[in-house]
């Protein structure tokens, strides 16, 4: 992203969220991106699983977007 090399890995586990009466399956994906002395910049984006396919292209969009200082 922005010429920087980052790292992402993805995890699908029970969400908080209840969907009848059941907590429904989430799909978290994290993305970090190091910084200058150090730092991490990370961002986490979450979304029920069986609409992560649907999503994800507007999720690559706002990592195409991000401008980080």
């Amino acid at each position: 992203m922005n010429g920087v090399q980052g790292r992402s890995i993805e995890f699908k586990g029970q969400s908080p969220v209840q969907k009848n009466g059941k907590p429904d399956s989430e799909h978290d994906w994290l993305v970090t991106l190091p910084q200058g002395q150090g730092g991490l910049v990370y961002l986490v984006f979450i979304t029920p699983e069986s609409a992560f396919n649907q999503i994800k292209p507007t999720y690559d969009k706002m990592l195409q977007s991000l401008k980080v200082q």
